[in-house]
């Protein structure tokens, strides 16, 4: 869905010059969901890479029940993974905007939510994307007392580690 950001590749859910229109577009398609389901039910999120990104900000804000977030950016500009190879593609989220609040995800967290966080990093990926975008995050949802089961796998792919039906399972036992 979100093909909006340079050459068209994502703008991690979130928008383009600093207009996070994501924002608002989300919870707008979650109660047309909602309103096409009959009614409410918990929220549960699950991305990889981008989209872990796009599962923690939205399923954070929109009071998910449950968040599985595969190899996730979880800071975009100032990191390792920007400097070597994504900055193109995070300028332009934020443009010449001084609101850079959502840059890092740990600025969402002040104190402990309601949701558990289900989060699956690479310890062997490239360069200090682990320290950075894993452990900087992790240790700042310790910090501020917040729910999460950790997956660290000795491997250096940044791929897929659990498809919905096994994360599924992990959110059931482990709510």
């Amino acid at each position: 869905m979100d093909q909006f950001g340079a050459d068209a590749w994502g703008s991690w859910y979130l928008g383009e010059g600093g207009d996070y229109f994501w924002l608002e577009a989300f919870p707008a398609i979650l109660q047309s969901a909602r309103d096409l389901c009959g009614g409410g039910g918990a929220l549960y999120c699950w991305g990889s890479s981008m989209g872990g990104y796009a599962s923690i900000l939205h399923g954070t804000l929109n009071r998910a029940r449950a968040i599985y977030a595969n190899v996730p950016q979880t800071r975009l500009l100032g990191s390792t993974y920007s400097e070597t190879s994504m900055k193109r593609f995070f300028e332009p989220i934020f443009g010449e905007s001084e609101d850079r609040r959502y840059n890092d995800l740990r600025s969402l967290f002040k104190a402990p939510r309601k949701t558990t966080y289900f989060l699956c990093f690479n310890q062997l990926e490239s360069g200090d994307y682990f320290a950075e975008q894993g452990l900087r995050f992790i240790n700042h949802l310790q910090a501020t007392g917040n729910k999460f089961y950790l997956e660290v796998r000795p491997t250096d792919a940044h791929g897929k580690n659990h498809g919905i039906t096994e994360t599924i399972r992990l959110f059931n036992k482990y709510r």
